[in-house]
């Protein structure tokens, strides 16, 4: 038995260029591939995202294969790529496609009823895959998972989550080149990324979901813990095989609890790495974000959301304005980069509530982000809100546009609106807030020295030397003649030619 596992495309505003892409490991595939492997199974990847590859690309690479079966995993945003690949598989190779991820999850019922996938996975997929693969004839005994029976659709048992992550062995690091995921940034905060450019770094998950149940969250797996000891291997794998010096955690919560998160950081500290992750704000305190910073950590990452204690609540954040600020001082009086994750847009957001942002991140003194504009994620609380309340009857038709034209790859208008603002002002507003936020961290700064000098040499010192390297392609005679030859192509065009050639299969969006 031969599987395929296919790591799909992923809308998006950046354009595709072979030379310049990075992509994130595919843990996804790359945890199944490792348990199938363990059981005998033989494995090949196609990571379509990471190896920055056109559809006509990953066609002729699926032609060549000789599998038995395809695995797809994929989150809703990409329901269209998935439509398309999963529908070329079958015309082309005519065997069974499983799919998985949150997609397959939350719109199982959906994908099985308007694709070519044949089976879904609901939940963890390491265990699923394998049994599927044992049961193709009577997929009924696995359970977990959902599947296409004549013209119903059939679901099974429930499986019970996997709390403990240790007995699932480590990625199948050697069936990817990992010459291209070591390039990867070691924390997407462009501050972080400029410091760290020549640094080596992985990406790591050292468990799985996240207790907290705010309302637009969409989480795709229960919580599941690894030991210190068995992410402490893992990292030294990656050390001693790959040269890796700096980890980028991607859990969702990597800052669970506090002493996991000790224990983490004293058994961490004498590999002399560098490494960034995820916590919230109500999981930290001083004495631990200075214990995880003398262990490597060089960035942290909050999810803010708003400066609004209204929108806060609504939103079930669990949190306070002032827990909050407390932890973004800590970082900072620290030393520790932040990524900042904001959202505009929430059910009550209105000009007060934004107001209130703006003026939060004025009274840290800090530039704040850009703002995310809010979506329903199928598996959230206020997506399924929307359903019942009717707002989404066609789940279908949404899926489509989560992962078409201007609500999926340039994010330039809102796929619903639940704001006190027009369309139109909702965009606008954002770029106003936006630039609201760092002309108030620029007053700030003329204010106070110390806080201009770090701004000084840890930003403008690295933009300047950025901005050199991007512009002296100018002053070459090799440029002018590209440019003679290519001629001027609007950015608009050449972004959604990009889109048709690398994410969107054009037979299925009519």
């Amino acid at each position: 038995m031969r599987v395929l596992l296919i790591n799909p495309f992923f809308p998006t505003s950046r354009t595709p260029d072979k030379k310049r892409w990075y992509s994130y490991f595919p843990f996804g595939i790359a945890y199944v591939a490792s348990y199938l492997i363990q059981k005998g199974v033989d494995v090949e990847v196609l990571d379509v995202l990471g190896e920055c590859l056109s559809i006509e690309e990953a066609k002729d690479r699926i032609k060549n294969t000789t599998a038995d079966v395809v695995g797809i995993t994929g989150m809703s945003s990409q329901y269209l790529y998935v439509k398309g690949l999963a529908s070329f598989i079958k015309k082309t190779l005519n065997v069974p496609v499983i799919l998985g991820g949150a997609l397959s999850t939350y719109s199982y019922e959906t994908v099985l009823k308007n694709t070519d996938v044949d089976i879904c996975v609901i939940g963890e997929g390491e265990f699923a895959s394998y049994e599927i693969i044992e049961n193709l004839n009577n997929p009924s005994r696995v359970k977990g998972i959902a599947f296409k029976k004549g013209t119903n659709i059939d679901v099974t048992a429930s499986r019970t989550p996997t709390r403990n992550r240790d007995i699932i062995p480590f990625p199948a690091y050697k069936l990817f080149d990992m010459e291209r995921y070591t390039r990867t940034s070691l924390y997407s905060e462009a501050k972080t990324a400029k410091r760290y450019t020549d640094l080596k770094c992985a990406y790591l998950i050292t468990g799985t979901g996240c207790p907290f149940k705010c309302n637009f969250c969409s989480k795709t797996l229960s919580v599941g813990y690894r030991s210190v000891d068995n992410i402490i291997e893992e990292i030294k794998y990656l050390m001693e095989t790959y040269n890796v010096k700096g980890f980028h955690f991607g859990d969702e919560l990597l800052v669970i609890n506090r002493k996991r998160m000790i224990e983490f950081a004293q058994k961490v500290k004498p590999l002399n790495i560098l490494w960034a992750g995820q916590a919230r704000v109500d999981t930290v305190d001083y004495e631990l974000l200075k214990i995880m910073k003398e262990s490597g950590c060089v960035a942290i990452g909050y999810g803010i959301e708003s400066g609004s204690q209204r929108l806060l609540d609504a939103m079930n954040k669990g949190v306070k304005l002032k827990q909050t600020e407390n932890a973004m001082r800590w970082a900072m009086d620290l030393g520790l980069e932040m990524k900042i994750q904001l959202m505009i847009g929430y059910p009550g957001e209105d000009q007060t509530t934004l107001q209130e942002t703006v003026d939060f991140f004025k009274r840290i003194g800090h530039p704040g982000r850009r703002f995310n504009i809010f979506t329903p994620l199928p598996g959230s609380k206020t997506y399924n809100d929307c359903i019942r309340d009717g707002l989404i009857e066609d789940e279908e038709d949404y899926l489509h546009k989560l992962s078409l034209g201007e609500y999926g790859f340039t994010f330039s208008k809102p796929l619903m609106n639940f704001s006190n603002f027009s369309d139109e002002e909702l965009i606008e507003k954002r770029q106003w807030a936006e630039k609201e936020m760092v002309k108030n961290y620029k007053r700030y700064l003329l204010k106070h020295p110390k806080s201009l000098l770090g701004h000084i040499g840890k930003e403008i010192g690295p933009f300047i030397k950025k901005q050199f390297k991007k512009y002296s392609r100018y002053f070459t005679l090799s440029y002018y003649r590209k440019k003679m030859k290519k001629g001027k192509i609007d950015k608009k065009i050449r972004k959604r030619d990009s889109a048709y050639r690398y994410f969107l299969w054009l037979d299925d969006i009519s």
